[in-house]
Protein backbone atom coordinates (compact mmCIF):
# COMPACT_ATOMS: atom_id res chain seq x y z
CA UNK A 1 0.00 0.00 0.00
CA UNK A 2 1.38 3.16 -0.86
CA UNK A 3 2.33 5.68 1.79
CA UNK A 4 -0.45 8.85 1.39
CA UNK A 5 2.54 10.83 3.39
CA UNK A 6 5.37 10.08 0.95
CA UNK A 7 4.40 13.31 -1.54
CA UNK A 8 6.02 12.49 -4.98
CA UNK A 9 7.96 14.51 -6.71
CA UNK A 10 7.05 17.71 -7.28
CA UNK A 11 6.24 19.71 -10.53
CA UNK A 12 8.43 22.55 -11.25
CA UNK A 13 5.76 24.93 -9.57
CA UNK A 14 5.81 23.16 -6.72
CA UNK A 15 9.41 23.14 -6.49
CA UNK A 16 9.01 26.84 -6.88
CA UNK A 17 6.31 27.18 -4.10
CA UNK A 18 8.17 25.05 -1.77
CA UNK A 19 11.23 27.27 -1.82
CA UNK A 20 9.53 30.40 -1.34
CA UNK A 21 7.50 29.01 1.17
CA UNK A 22 11.40 28.24 2.85
CA UNK A 23 12.31 31.26 2.45
CA UNK A 24 9.59 33.17 4.62
CA UNK A 25 10.14 30.12 7.34
CA UNK A 26 13.69 31.10 7.53
CA UNK A 27 13.51 35.02 7.66
CA UNK A 28 10.45 34.16 10.57
CA UNK A 29 12.44 32.08 12.45
CA UNK A 30 15.39 34.17 11.90
CA UNK A 31 13.44 37.20 13.52
CA UNK A 32 11.91 35.54 16.37
CA UNK A 33 15.95 33.68 17.05
CA UNK A 34 17.25 37.40 16.78
CA UNK A 35 14.04 39.17 19.42
CA UNK A 36 13.32 41.42 16.37
CA UNK A 37 9.77 39.85 17.01
CA UNK A 38 9.39 38.81 20.42
CA UNK A 39 7.65 36.56 22.21
CA UNK A 40 4.90 36.55 24.75
CA UNK A 41 5.79 34.36 28.14
CA UNK A 42 2.82 33.78 30.33
CA UNK A 43 3.07 33.71 33.94
CA UNK A 44 2.85 29.80 34.09
CA UNK A 45 5.33 27.22 32.93
CA UNK A 46 4.52 26.07 29.05
CA UNK A 47 5.47 22.76 27.73
CA UNK A 48 4.65 22.39 23.90
CA UNK A 49 3.82 19.58 21.89
CA UNK A 50 4.84 19.78 18.04
CA UNK A 51 6.32 18.25 14.94
CA UNK A 52 8.00 19.47 12.16
CA UNK A 53 5.56 17.62 9.37
CA UNK A 54 2.42 17.64 8.45
CA UNK A 55 0.94 14.58 9.27
CA UNK A 56 0.24 12.52 12.45
CA UNK A 57 2.83 12.15 14.72
CA UNK A 58 1.32 11.21 17.28
CA UNK A 59 0.75 14.50 19.15
CA UNK A 60 -3.09 13.91 20.79
CA UNK A 61 -1.72 11.06 22.65
CA UNK A 62 1.66 12.72 23.72
CA UNK A 63 -0.65 15.14 25.36
CA UNK A 64 -3.02 13.11 26.46
CA UNK A 65 -0.38 11.28 28.40
CA UNK A 66 1.39 14.41 29.52
CA UNK A 67 -1.43 15.69 30.51
CA UNK A 68 -2.31 12.06 33.00
CA UNK A 69 1.56 12.15 34.29
CA UNK A 70 1.58 15.52 35.54
CA UNK A 71 -1.92 15.00 36.95
CA UNK A 72 -0.73 12.07 38.72
CA UNK A 73 2.28 14.45 40.33
CA UNK A 74 -0.40 16.63 41.68
CA UNK A 75 0.01 19.70 39.29
CA UNK A 76 -2.71 21.06 37.36
CA UNK A 77 -2.48 21.37 33.42
CA UNK A 78 -4.45 22.94 31.14
CA UNK A 79 -4.41 22.04 27.47
CA UNK A 80 -3.93 25.00 24.90
CA UNK A 81 -4.79 24.01 21.00
CA UNK A 82 -5.43 25.96 18.14
CA UNK A 83 -9.23 24.41 17.59
CA UNK A 84 -7.97 23.27 13.97
CA UNK A 85 -11.31 22.34 11.89
CA UNK A 86 -13.26 23.83 14.31
CA UNK A 87 -16.53 26.00 12.99
CA UNK A 88 -18.14 28.91 14.00
CA UNK A 89 -16.33 29.42 17.28
CA UNK A 90 -14.88 32.65 19.38
CA UNK A 91 -11.77 34.31 19.44
CA UNK A 92 -11.32 31.75 22.92
CA UNK A 93 -13.29 28.83 23.33
CA UNK A 94 -13.83 26.99 26.26
CA UNK A 95 -13.95 23.28 25.21
CA UNK A 96 -14.04 21.58 28.92
CA UNK A 97 -13.65 23.35 32.07
CA UNK A 98 -12.43 19.91 33.44
CA UNK A 99 -15.08 18.94 34.55
CA UNK A 100 -17.96 18.75 31.67
CA UNK A 101 -17.43 19.47 28.05
CA UNK A 102 -18.91 22.57 26.76
CA UNK A 103 -18.81 22.30 23.04
CA UNK A 104 -19.51 19.87 20.18
CA UNK A 105 -17.16 18.75 18.00
CA UNK A 106 -17.90 20.88 15.16
CA UNK A 107 -16.93 24.10 17.55
CA UNK A 108 -14.10 22.93 19.14
CA UNK A 109 -12.47 20.54 16.78
CA UNK A 110 -12.24 17.17 16.60
CA UNK A 111 -8.37 16.58 18.34
CA UNK A 112 -9.40 19.20 21.20
CA UNK A 113 -12.59 17.72 21.49
CA UNK A 114 -11.13 14.24 22.04
CA UNK A 115 -8.92 15.32 24.82
CA UNK A 116 -11.73 17.12 26.73
CA UNK A 117 -13.36 13.67 26.51
CA UNK A 118 -10.78 11.54 27.61
CA UNK A 119 -9.20 13.75 30.03
CA UNK A 120 -12.23 14.38 32.14
CA UNK A 121 -10.01 16.16 34.93
CA UNK A 122 -8.33 18.79 32.70
CA UNK A 123 -9.15 21.86 31.09
CA UNK A 124 -9.26 22.36 27.55
CA UNK A 125 -9.38 25.99 25.74
CA UNK A 126 -8.86 26.63 22.30
CA UNK A 127 -8.04 30.03 19.94
CA UNK A 128 -6.28 30.96 16.59
CA UNK A 129 -3.94 32.95 19.00
CA UNK A 130 -2.29 30.85 21.80
CA UNK A 131 -1.15 33.79 23.57
CA UNK A 132 -4.90 35.05 24.39
CA UNK A 133 -6.14 31.53 24.61
CA UNK A 134 -3.40 30.60 27.29
CA UNK A 135 -4.53 34.33 29.39
CA UNK A 136 -7.87 32.78 29.24
CA UNK A 137 -6.96 29.23 31.01
CA UNK A 138 -4.83 30.98 33.52
CA UNK A 139 -7.88 33.39 34.55
CA UNK A 140 -10.40 31.16 34.45
CA UNK A 141 -8.46 28.00 35.95
CA UNK A 142 -5.27 28.61 37.81
CA UNK A 143 -3.35 25.77 36.36
CA UNK A 144 -0.19 25.01 37.26
CA UNK A 145 1.09 24.76 34.06
CA UNK A 146 -0.26 24.90 29.95
CA UNK A 147 0.61 22.09 27.69
CA UNK A 148 0.32 23.34 24.22
CA UNK A 149 -0.88 21.00 21.45
CA UNK A 150 0.76 21.15 17.75
CA UNK A 151 2.88 23.97 19.06
CA UNK A 152 6.30 23.85 17.61
CA UNK A 153 6.36 26.74 14.88
CA UNK A 154 3.89 28.64 17.29
CA UNK A 155 6.86 30.78 18.03
CA UNK A 156 4.46 33.86 19.27
CA UNK A 157 4.08 32.17 23.01
CA UNK A 158 7.14 31.21 24.87
CA UNK A 159 7.71 27.76 25.85
CA UNK A 160 9.61 26.36 28.41
CA UNK A 161 9.74 23.01 27.18
CA UNK A 162 9.60 21.84 23.01
CA UNK A 163 8.67 18.53 22.81
CA UNK A 164 9.23 17.20 19.25
CA UNK A 165 7.43 14.35 17.63
CA UNK A 166 9.06 12.28 14.61
CA UNK A 167 7.32 9.37 12.74
CA UNK A 168 10.93 6.86 13.10
CA UNK A 169 9.27 5.45 9.81
CA UNK A 170 9.26 8.96 7.71
CA UNK A 171 10.38 11.68 10.15
CA UNK A 172 10.60 14.30 7.46
CA UNK A 173 8.68 12.94 4.77
CA UNK A 174 9.87 13.23 1.37
CA UNK A 175 12.13 15.57 2.49
CA UNK A 176 10.79 18.82 0.84
CA UNK A 177 8.93 21.71 2.16
CA UNK A 178 5.22 22.51 1.76
CA UNK A 179 3.91 22.42 -0.27
CA UNK A 180 5.85 19.79 -2.42
CA UNK A 181 6.51 17.72 0.81
CA UNK A 182 5.47 17.46 4.66
CA UNK A 183 8.01 19.88 6.04
CA UNK A 184 6.15 22.44 7.87
CA UNK A 185 9.76 23.98 8.27
CA UNK A 186 13.43 23.49 7.34
CA UNK A 187 15.12 20.76 9.47
CA UNK A 188 17.54 22.54 10.89
CA UNK A 189 14.71 24.28 13.27
CA UNK A 190 14.88 21.21 15.39
CA UNK A 191 17.89 22.84 16.40
CA UNK A 192 15.06 24.64 18.96
CA UNK A 193 13.90 21.31 20.00
CA UNK A 194 14.37 20.26 23.98
CA UNK A 195 13.60 16.55 23.43
CA UNK A 196 13.29 14.71 20.37
CA UNK A 197 10.59 11.67 20.86
CA UNK A 198 10.69 9.06 17.75
CA UNK A 199 7.15 7.60 17.27
CA UNK A 200 6.14 4.06 15.58
CA UNK A 201 2.96 1.76 15.59
CA UNK A 202 4.21 -0.41 18.49
CA UNK A 203 3.63 -3.42 16.86
CA UNK A 204 6.70 -5.09 18.06
CA UNK A 205 8.53 -4.93 14.89
CA UNK A 206 12.49 -3.58 15.25
CA UNK A 207 12.77 0.16 14.59
CA UNK A 208 13.84 1.48 11.59
CA UNK A 209 17.37 3.32 11.56
CA UNK A 210 17.59 6.41 12.34
CA UNK A 211 17.91 9.63 10.25
CA UNK A 212 21.31 10.73 10.72
CA UNK A 213 19.43 14.62 9.70
CA UNK A 214 18.48 14.02 13.27
CA UNK A 215 20.57 16.34 15.60
CA UNK A 216 22.83 14.43 17.97
CA UNK A 217 22.75 16.48 20.52
CA UNK A 218 19.05 16.36 21.27
CA UNK A 219 17.62 14.22 24.06
CA UNK A 220 16.10 11.27 21.86
CA UNK A 221 13.41 9.31 22.76
CA UNK A 222 11.70 6.41 21.25
CA UNK A 223 7.57 6.05 21.99
CA UNK A 224 4.61 3.76 20.83
CA UNK A 225 1.57 4.26 20.10
CA UNK A 226 -0.71 1.30 21.57
CA UNK A 227 -3.44 0.20 21.41
CA UNK A 228 -5.17 -0.37 24.34
CA UNK A 229 -8.96 -1.33 23.02
CA UNK A 230 -12.20 -1.17 21.68
CA UNK A 231 -14.81 1.29 22.83
CA UNK A 232 -18.34 0.79 21.24
CA UNK A 233 -21.65 2.67 21.69
CA UNK A 234 -23.24 5.84 23.23
CA UNK A 235 -22.60 4.20 26.27
CA UNK A 236 -18.61 3.50 25.90
CA UNK A 237 -19.07 0.04 26.36
CA UNK A 238 -15.26 -1.47 26.46
CA UNK A 239 -14.24 -4.61 24.54
CA UNK A 240 -10.46 -6.00 24.82
CA UNK A 241 -8.35 -6.33 21.51
CA UNK A 242 -9.11 -10.12 21.50
CA UNK A 243 -12.16 -9.33 21.10
CA UNK A 244 -11.58 -9.25 17.17
CA UNK A 245 -9.04 -11.78 16.67
CA UNK A 246 -10.16 -13.54 13.72
CA UNK A 247 -12.64 -11.32 12.57
CA UNK A 248 -12.38 -9.83 9.33
CA UNK A 249 -12.31 -5.99 9.55
CA UNK A 250 -14.00 -3.04 7.22
CA UNK A 251 -10.91 -0.39 9.04
CA UNK A 252 -11.52 3.49 8.15
CA UNK A 253 -10.10 6.83 9.09
CA UNK A 254 -9.42 10.74 8.04
CA UNK A 255 -6.12 11.01 9.83
CA UNK A 256 -2.41 12.19 9.01
CA UNK A 257 -0.80 8.67 9.23
CA UNK A 258 -3.60 5.97 8.42
CA UNK A 259 -0.66 3.12 7.85
CA UNK A 260 0.19 3.50 11.46
CA UNK A 261 -3.31 3.11 12.79
CA UNK A 262 -3.96 0.23 10.51
CA UNK A 263 -0.62 -1.90 11.31
CA UNK A 264 -2.42 -1.58 14.68
CA UNK A 265 -5.29 -3.16 13.57
CA UNK A 266 -3.22 -5.79 11.47
CA UNK A 267 -1.47 -6.71 14.44
CA UNK A 268 -4.62 -8.74 15.94
CA UNK A 269 -4.59 -12.43 15.23
CA UNK A 270 -6.54 -13.85 12.42
CA UNK A 271 -7.63 -10.19 10.96
CA UNK A 272 -8.07 -9.35 7.64
CA UNK A 273 -8.28 -5.66 7.22
CA UNK A 274 -10.11 -4.25 3.95
CA UNK A 275 -8.96 -0.23 4.50
CA UNK A 276 -11.03 2.95 3.12
CA UNK A 277 -8.38 6.39 3.88
CA UNK A 278 -10.09 9.80 3.40
CA UNK A 279 -8.25 13.16 3.97
CA UNK A 280 -6.45 14.22 7.29
CA UNK A 281 -9.49 15.98 9.58
CA UNK A 282 -11.94 14.79 6.47
CA UNK A 283 -15.80 15.95 7.48
CA UNK A 284 -17.70 13.20 7.11
CA UNK A 285 -21.05 13.60 5.28
CA UNK A 286 -24.06 11.04 4.78
CA UNK A 287 -23.02 9.75 1.63
CA UNK A 288 -19.48 9.02 3.12
CA UNK A 289 -21.14 6.89 5.84
CA UNK A 290 -23.58 5.66 3.26
CA UNK A 291 -20.48 4.00 1.22
CA UNK A 292 -18.90 2.66 4.21
CA UNK A 293 -21.67 0.79 5.17
CA UNK A 294 -22.61 -0.59 1.77
CA UNK A 295 -18.84 -1.69 1.60
CA UNK A 296 -18.58 -2.93 5.27
CA UNK A 297 -21.60 -5.32 4.21
CA UNK A 298 -20.05 -6.96 1.42
CA UNK A 299 -17.40 -8.56 3.64
CA UNK A 300 -19.83 -11.42 5.72
CA UNK A 301 -19.53 -11.37 9.75
CA UNK A 302 -17.31 -7.70 9.27
CA UNK A 303 -16.94 -5.25 11.97
CA UNK A 304 -16.00 -1.58 11.26
CA UNK A 305 -13.27 0.15 13.05
CA UNK A 306 -12.00 3.50 12.93
CA UNK A 307 -10.38 5.87 15.45
CA UNK A 308 -11.48 7.84 18.01
CA UNK A 309 -10.81 11.01 16.39
CA UNK A 310 -12.80 10.14 12.95
CA UNK A 311 -15.81 8.75 15.25
CA UNK A 312 -15.72 12.13 16.71
CA UNK A 313 -16.27 13.62 13.80
CA UNK A 314 -19.42 11.25 13.17
CA UNK A 315 -21.72 11.64 16.31
CA UNK A 316 -23.95 13.63 13.84
CA UNK A 317 -24.86 9.77 12.79
CA UNK A 318 -25.45 8.51 16.10
CA UNK A 319 -26.92 5.57 14.42
CA UNK A 320 -23.80 4.67 12.53
CA UNK A 321 -21.56 5.44 15.64
CA UNK A 322 -23.79 2.56 17.58
CA UNK A 323 -22.12 0.39 15.18
CA UNK A 324 -18.45 1.20 15.13
CA UNK A 325 -15.84 -0.14 17.19
CA UNK A 326 -13.35 2.94 18.21
CA UNK A 327 -9.59 1.90 18.83
CA UNK A 328 -8.20 3.64 21.98
CA UNK A 329 -4.69 4.58 21.13
CA UNK A 330 -2.31 5.39 23.84
CA UNK A 331 1.21 6.88 23.67
CA UNK A 332 3.85 4.78 25.56
CA UNK A 333 7.76 5.36 26.11
CA UNK A 334 9.64 2.33 25.20
CA UNK A 335 13.18 3.39 26.78
CA UNK A 336 14.06 5.77 29.03
CA UNK A 337 10.82 6.49 30.57
CA UNK A 338 12.00 7.88 33.65
CA UNK A 339 14.64 9.90 32.22
CA UNK A 340 11.76 11.44 29.76
CA UNK A 341 9.95 12.66 32.94
CA UNK A 342 12.55 13.76 35.19
CA UNK A 343 13.70 16.25 31.72
CA UNK A 344 10.19 17.09 31.95
CA UNK A 345 9.82 17.74 35.80
CA UNK A 346 13.37 19.17 35.78
CA UNK A 347 11.67 22.30 32.99
CA UNK A 348 9.22 22.92 35.58
CA UNK A 349 10.97 22.98 38.82
CA UNK A 350 14.11 24.68 37.63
Amino acid sequence: MTDPRRVPASPSLLGGASVLYGAIVRLRNALYDRKAIPSVKLPRPVVSVGNITAGGTGKTPMVIHLARFLRERGYRPAVVSRGYGSRGGKAVNVVSDGKTVLLDPERAGDEPYLMARVLDDVPVVTGPKRVDAGRSAIRLFRPDLLLLDDGFQHRRLHRDLDIVLLDEALPFGNGRLLPGGLLREPVEGLSRADLIVLTGPGTGGPAPPEDPRIPRDRPLFHAARKAEGFLRGRDDRSYPLEHLEGKPLYVFSGIGNPSSFQSLLSAIPGTALTCRTFPDHHRYTGGDVERIRKEASAIPGAAIVTTEKDAVRLEKYPDFCEDLYRLRISMVLRAGKEDFEAMVLEKLNP
